[in-house]
């Protein structure tokens, strides 16, 4: 993921925003679960980090044994078949989530991109071939789609079938600080420390988290995550759906695993993530 990507950490402040007010509320939602997943499930590295020499495996259910959803960013480019919906459905166990982007035509579109009916009445009658298995679904905006956009995008999202969990990522950074009444996704990207916003605006979140390679402040970052991950367990959050991402996509096992250890039982799946499958190098 090329978005926000840095070569030099040094003047890099990585410390937290303060939460919204809005945030500081029981949500009363009961058990707290954390999805842990990456962007991608057939990259050769990641594969090899993970498959005896020599294997013959199915990518995406060897994926799912070690991360509990996946971003599907496929979808992003082209509407998946019901058939092939179905086909990764039955890949996977009971409690793995998919996260499938909503195709770019709508949210590359610029204005009037609420009105494309057919193509958006396209994707969501693909995704709801997911069943239990799909999480949620996110939308992503380009920094050119501004507050000017808003009324567009509120009409939008209205329109949403009840019941589909929707983030929308925004990268304007006049989004932020704003209070929104629909849920965002949370982007916490070493390049971009503006559009660092930790508002909740339902029991349920997605977070995209860009590393560096496995660089210290990585860890030290995951470290204040799991920090107010439990703070938002104790609040009565839902469902954390934390993605991870890296310039190398294999070295997002190696935080999957750091997260899952330091997270212990509210996070879902990854029963094949252990630390004897992994040497992660934390200094």
């Amino acid at each position: 993921m090329e978005f926000g990507k840095i070569d030099h950490f040094a003047k890099v402040d990585f410390s937290f925003p303060k939460e919204p007010e809005s945030n500081l509320k029981n949500w009363g939602a009961g058990d707290f679960k954390v999805y842990i997943g990456a962007p991608v499930f057939s990259h050769q590295a990641l594969l090899r980090k993970i498959l005896p020499i020599g294997s013959v495996a199915d990518n995406l259910n060897v994926y799912s044994k070690f991360f509990s959803c996946i971003e599907l960013n496929s979808s992003f480019y082209s509407i998946p078949s019901s058939e092939q919906v179905t086909k990764w459905s039955l890949k996977v166990g009971e409690d793995f989530k998919f996260i499938p982007k909503f195709i770019k035509t709508v949210s590359q579109h610029g204005t009037g991109f609420s009105t494309l009916n057919s193509i958006i009445s396209e994707f969501l009658s693909s995704i709801v071939h997911f069943k239990k298995k799909l999480g949620l679904s996110f939308i992503q905006f380009p920094e050119t789609f501004t507050p000017d956009y808003l009324h567009e995008l509120e009409s939008f999202l209205s329109r949403m079938p009840k019941g589909l969990k929707l983030a929308t990522e925004l990268r304007a950074k006049e989004f932020i600080g704003t209070p929104f009444s629909f849920p965002k996704v949370i982007l916490d990207v070493a390049g971009r420390r503006d559009l660092f916003d930790l508002e909740l605006a339902r029991n349920w979140t997605m977070i995209r988290f860009v590393g560096n390679s496995l660089h210290d402040s990585d860890y030290r970052r995951l470290d204040d995550w799991c920090e107010l991950l439990l703070k938002w367990k104790s609040r009565g959050m839902k469902e954390v759906y934390f993605i991870l991402h890296q310039p190398d996509e294999s070295h997002c096992y190696d935080l999957a695993l750091y997260l899952k250890e330091k997270l212990g039982e509210i996070v879902v799946g990854c029963s094949e993530l252990k630390k004897d499958q992994l040497d992660f190098g934390i200094k």
